[in-house]
């Protein structure tokens, strides 16, 4: 491909998986697969309609201030990000700072009026939410559309690795196969970690594969070692090598669904 694709529509992943955009909403309401919107594109519309309503970012709960540096740039408008780009030497923005997931609230409002307003958001995923400040008290809330949503490159991976027979390579310098009666399982639970993993905040330890042991084995099915060893490594970022010696000066590792309680 002559351009890096950080995103697919639904049209285009239905077309890929041999499936309808309506199973894909199926899944999202249930909360097996994600979806995205794309941040620039609303504000685009607030700025091209002139809608009186400003942002309030803000990190699990704490100032703006405290978010990574590539966000506080977006955070801050388009030239801000630009000359964040342009001092980082990157060719292509980075579309992780602009994609927010879809609540399973929001695919249902989506599903039953076409769109939802988009009044505040909270990513679960990314660890960064928003509100939209009305200026003007009649001002109307941007709407999120059909057409908006959108599939992130992670997520869009990870349903491939879930619609192909795929081997997947162990630590034991053999391959394991994933059977095709068997798969629907193990590919949940690959993605039940990387919905529940990752991406680490910067001020948090990795887990350890106790831990991932830990939290396949209450999903309910029964694995062997070698194949948790392999659905970990699938589930785990290209960049990432688990184990090593814990980092003092970070927390120790939390799941997802305990990190802001």
């Amino acid at each position: 491909m002559l351009f890096p694709k950080y995103f697919y529509t639904l049209a285009e992943v239905s077309e890929k998986l041999d499936c309808s955009i309506d199973d894909l909403l199926h899944a999202a309401k249930l909360g097996q697969i994600t979806l995205s919107f794309d941040l620039d594109l609303i504000r685009t519309e607030i700025k091209g309609l002139d809608i009186p309503v400003t942002f309030n970012f803000k990190l699990f709960g704490n100032p703006i201030a405290e978010c990574p540096s590539s966000f506080r740039a977006y955070a801050a408008g388009y030239e801000a990000y630009s000359e964040y780009r342009e001092a980082k030497n990157e060719s292509y923005p980075d579309p992780s700072v602009r994609l927010f997931s879809v609540t399973p609230e929001q695919i249902f409002l989506l599903i039953e009026h076409g769109f939802f307003e988009l009044k505040e958001h909270y990513d679960r995923e990314a660890g960064v939410s928003f509100e939209l400040i009305k200026t003007k008290a009649d001002a109307p809330y941007p709407k999120i559309k059909f057409s908006d949503i959108l599939i992130c490159k992670a997520m869009y991976n990870t349903l491939i690795k879930r619609h192909n027979d795929v081997v997947i390579d162990t630590s034991h310098d053999s391959s394991f196969y994933i059977h095709e009666d068997a798969m629907s399982n193990k590919a949940y639970v690959v993605y039940c970690i990387i919905n529940e993993v990752w991406p680490l905040p910067t001020y948090m330890n990795k887990p350890s594969e106790k831990q991932l042991f830990e939290f396949i084995d209450k999903k309910g099915y029964e694995f062997n070692d070698t194949e948790k060893k392999a659905i970990i490594k699938v589930s785990t970022p290209d960049n990432v090598i688990l184990g090593g010696n814990k980092n003092s000066k970070k927390s120790d590792f939390q799941f997802k669904f305990n990190r802001n309680k």
